[in-house]
């Protein structure tokens, strides 16, 4: 079960953690101190592969590759997916951010679009509503993007490096070598073996 995860993380000093057993599920209590509003109006939101488990941090396994999100906010909330359309770019170069949801319904990711979303980009922040971004790389160095929104928990943050395309380089004509001819009427006047 996801607990053993935390479990795990515990031991090898990552997090400490409390749950409480109600009996048909585990909530999970605190991480690290931080713990659940009195009246439930903030707490710990469990999701696998940024969707609901619905059964609590005990009742579902964890598969290889999974992703487990532990997340502090009101509920309901729903995590927040960012992507780009390329995992790097040169300055100049155009890139697009997206932010998805999980569609529990249709057990699909959906555009988070209609909604008011804010991608923070390193200090700088861009609004949107469609779900998308299109960006141009202004400045070299790591870049850090995050998606956040009313009702959503913070998507992960997207790292990647700004280069810059470098300049191309001019040619420099080289003068010919210049052609002798010997006295053999271009035959080598001797021949060398290795």
């Amino acid at each position: 079960a996801a607990i053993c995860a935390l479990q795990a993380a515990q031991e090898q000093g990552l997090l400490t953690y409390q749950v409480t057993n109600w009996g048909f599920a585990f909530a999970l209590d605190s991480i690290n101190a931080t713990v659940n509003a009195a009246d439930w109006s903030n707490l710990w939101l469990v999701f696998q592969n940024y969707k609901d488990p619905e059964f609590g941090i005990g009742g579902f396994r964890l598969n290889p590759n999974d992703e487990l999100l532990l997340s502090y906010g009101a509920w309901p909330s729903t995590p927040l997916l960012l992507t780009a359309d390329t995992p790097n770019a040169d300055i100049g170069e155009r890139m697009t951010f997206s932010v998805y949801t999980w569609n529990s319904i249709a057990n699909v990711f959906e555009l988070f679009s209609g909604t008011a979303t804010t991608l923070h980009i390193n200090d700088a922040t861009f609004d949107t509503t469609s779900g998308t971004l299109d960006w141009i790389v202004d400045t070299e160095g790591e870049k850090m993007v995050i998606a956040e929104a009313d009702g959503a928990t913070r998507s992960a943050p997207f790292v990647f490096s700004a280069l810059t395309i470098p300049a191309p380089q001019e040619s420099i004509p080289q003068d010919p070598i210049p052609q002798t001819q010997n006295q053999n009427g271009g035959q080598p006047d001797a021949t060398i073996a290795y």
